[in-house]
């Protein structure tokens, strides 16, 4: 082997690390992109069963309920505060942040009578593992539930 063909080669083995860096960097950033929204998206359905369950059990929760008395007045609380709301949530909470959840129902006219309305709004403010990559810090999920009151 002359010494043009060894220069040539340790050029080319050069050239291959810069590309496998650059491909890699960009696989990396990718696998991290999905993993990271894949988990905003688990977040997001269990907001979506939190608000839903809430619903339905503030719709239930009325003066004769053996569970207690929610409403007519609005709620408007964190999660981390209400553990009345956290129980009733149940496993739908087991990956959220209470202290980042905010919880508002509102009955339709303060009023928790039959065929009226309740709203339920649930959102959280979403930390993300690698915000900085993103250029954001968290996500603002939310989910809204009506229920009607029978």
């Amino acid at each position: 082997m002359n010494q043009k063909s060894i220069k040539l080669r340790k050029c080319l083995h050069g050239a291959t690390l810069v590309e496998t860096a650059l491909v890699l960097m960009i696989l990396f950033v990718t696998i991290f992109g999905i993993f990271e929204f894949g988990m905003a998206a688990v977040r997001q359905n269990m907001l979506d069963e939190a608000a839903h369950r809430l619903a339905r059990a503030g719709a239930i929760r009325g003066e004769d309920s053996s569970l207690g008395h929610w409403g007519p007045s609005a709620i408007s609380a964190s999660l981390n505060t209400q553990t009345d709301l956290v129980a009733e949530i149940g496993p739908a909470a087991y990956m959220l942040d209470t202290s980042r959840v905010n919880v508002e129902m509102s009955w339709e006219d303060d009023l928790a009578t039959t065929n009226s309305e309740l709203t339920v709004w649930v959102t959280c403010d979403q930390p993300l593992l690698l915000g900085t990559l993103w250029g954001m810090d968290s996500i603002l999920l939310s989910s809204r539930a009506v229920e009607r009151i029978e």
